[in-house]
Formats: structure tokens, C-alpha cells, sequence
């Protein structure tokens, strides 16, 4: 008996079976995922999101970078220079990325060929402030601080995340909030970290903290985000892909480990480890200075680990060093309705 179906019209259903996996799915009650934060992926594509440029420093996926790039969709840009970065999303939008701006951009253009999914630019901001203006029949959905924004079509808005605070303002067209899911704690917490560690100058130092939930227990399998300050007291993970930052995932007890390698300059900067998703993240200050500076010896390189939090093992939200019993607010998957 002939089958009724040819060969394109079972290559096209296996096609969209594919990409509706992908697709962002409502939280459920009942879902065992439903606590997890937000995890920005991109669907690959036959064409990139867009371009970056920038007359300064910045940091794509961690690596240092200038000029125009090339963006596939999902990489972390980090701005890093006082002119900042633009970002130009093919047939979307614009952003503009001021210095210490930390996010990732992907856009949802052809999902399971609905429209109403269709010229959705989709944005999770970790820390900073970027600009945006989209076109015509587009819209967004912003992610940033445990807090999820949604824009009407062609809308033009700012949206800021500062000591886990996310703020939002729209020149034109309006951007509102989804309704939060139900508030979910974490705890980040730096593992074998006191208050001064050792690292001789140009060598490397593991950097460890944990994820516990409000009931201590560990949290695995999710996005980490570790970052510098700034990028000249050294790097963030290993090889080719060292740089300015690093995203990790917990494993079953909860922790994340990134290497930190020392520059062999004088410097101070932060560095924070952050659950990607939510406002909450653990702090600390990086301080590195050159073998045979003053007290500094080439068996005395110190690497200190400062912060409230590192001496009594508190985690503490994004860009602070204070302890709150605040509750992170936890959002399911995004159920985008442009």
C-alpha cells in the first residue's frame, strides 16, 4: 500500500516537531521546572541576529573585542568602555549597551510559523542599563532582576538593573510587567573563599560558590554567570575562552567553579556570581597586585576576596554588599504575546 504521505511533507512535520521543543512553554503548577530561572537559549538560525559595534572594549561570551562583530544570537555582551556598544538586531531593533552593561539578545521571528510569535526581540539584562527602539511590528520581552517586561509593537524604552533593582521607562508605546510566579530564594555563597586568599601573581586561583534554595538545599543544573569588573586584573575561565566572563552550570551539589587567572598589573576589581534570571547573586572585590610591589613577593601574591558576604557566607544581591531576606522573584518559562 502506498504511503500517503511523500517525503517533503514528512520532512516538514519532523521539522516542526523540532522547533516546537524549543519553544518557551507557561509554567505550571505542577511542572518540577517551574523554580528555575529563565534560561535564554537561541534557536539556531540560517541567518545571524544582527551586528555589535563598538569604538571601545567590549566582551562577547567573555572575549575581548572592538569594532563591528558579527551576533549569532544568545551570546553575553559585556560593555566595557565609557562609549559603550550598539547592537543592531536585523529586522527588529536597535539597542545601545552603556558602559557595565552585562546581556543576552535572541529574537523569536519564525517559531512554529505562528504569528503571534513572530518579531519578538528577546533581552536578559544581568546588570547596567540599555536603550531601546524597536521597529515598527516589533516587540520585546525583557527579562532582568527576577522580573519579566513585555513592549507594545514599535515601542522605544530604557530598562536599567542596578544593586537588584530593575528599573523601566518608555519614551513611546508602553512596556508593562508580567504577573510574577510565586517568589523563589536563593542563596549564593563563596566556597573555601575568606575574607584574604592567596594566588601568586599570573597564576591561577579556582573560584567556587554555591546555589541553596530557602530550605538549604543545593541547587543544580542551573546558569551561572560570573564577571569582572573590569578586565585588567585578569581572566575568567580557561584556554580560548578566558575573558571578562564566564557562564557556568551548578552541578548536584549546587556549585559552580570558574578559574580565575591573575594579571601581573596592580588592580582592583569586583566580581559577582550571579544565578542568571534572577537578582540574586554573591560579590566580592578582587584585588591583585604585581610580584615585588611593596610588601608583595613572588611567594606573597595575594587575591583577596572581600565583601560582607565572603567572611560569614551570606549571598547577597547583585552589585551589593548587603544581606536581605528579600524574596527573589521567580518567573516560569515566558509565554510571549507580542
Amino acid at each position: 500500500m502506498r504511503n500517503k504521505y511523500s517525503m517533503t511533507t514528512l520532512c516538514f512535520i519532523v521539522a516542526v516537531a523540532l522547533m516546537a521543543l524549543t519553544l518557551p512553554k507557561p509554567a505550571r503548577a505542577d511542572n518540577p521546572d517551574e523554580d528555575k530561572p529563565i534560561r535564554l537559549r537561541a534557536v539556531a538560525e540560517s541567518a545571524p541576529l544582527g551586528s555589535l559595534f563598538s569604538l571601545g572594549k567590549v566582551a562577547l561570551n567573555g572575549k575581548a573585542s572592538s569594532g563591528e562583530q558579527t551576533l549569532w544570537g544568545s551570546e553575553l555582551i559585556y560593555a566595557l568602555s565609557d562609549n559603550g556598544a550598539s547592537v543592531d538586531v536585523e529586522a527588529l531593533a536597535s539597542v545601545t549597551l552603556k558602559k557595565g552593561a552585562l546581556v543576552r539578545l535572541a529574537k523569536n521571528t519564525n517559531a512554529n510559523r505562528d504569528a503571534n510569535l513572530r518579531g519578538v526581540l528577546i533581552a536578559s539584562l544581568v546588570n547596567g542599563e540599555v536603550n531601546v527602539k524597536l521597529q515598527e511590528d516589533a516587540s520585546a520581552y525583557v527579562q532582568t532582576c527576577g522580573r519579566v517586561f513585555t513592549s507594545s509593537k514599535g515601542a522605544a524604552f530604557r530598562v536599567s538593573a542596578k544593586d537588584g533593582v530593575a528599573l523601566v521607562s518608555a519614551a513611546y508605546g508602553t512596556i508593562e510587567e508580567q504577573q510574577p510566579a510565586t517568589p523563589k530564594k536563593y542563596f549564593v555563597r563563596p566556597v573555601g573563599l575568606g575574607a584574604q586568599t592567596s594566588v601568586r601573581a599570573r597564576s591561577t586561583r579556582q573560584i567556587q560558590v554555591q546555589v541553596t534554595d530557602e530550605n538549604d538545599k543545593p541547587v543544580p543544573d542551573i546558569p551561572i554567570i560570573f564577571a569582572l569588573g573590569s578586565a585588567g586584573a585578569g581572566t575568567l575561565g580557561s584556554g580560548s575562552a578566558a575573558g571578562a566572563t564566564a557562564t557556568v552550570q551548578t552541578n548536584a551539589q549546587g556549585q559552580a567553579t570558574v578559574q580565575f587567572t591573575a594579571g601581573e598589573n596592580a588592580s582592583t576589581t569586583d566580581i559577582t556570581a550571579t544565578v542568571e534570571g534572577t537578582r540574586y547573586s554573591w560579590t566580592g572585590s578582587l584585588s591583585v597586585a604585581a610580584a615585588g610591589a611593596g610588601f608583595w613577593t613572588p611567594l606573597n601574591t595575594t587575591l583577596v576576596i572581600a565583601g560582607a558576604a565572603a567572611g560569614i557566607g551570606l549571598g547577597v544581591y547583585f552589585g551589593t554588599r548587603n544581606n536581605s531576606k528579600d524574596p527573589v522573584r521567580q518567573n516560569g518559562n515566558p509565554n510571549i504575546k507580542p
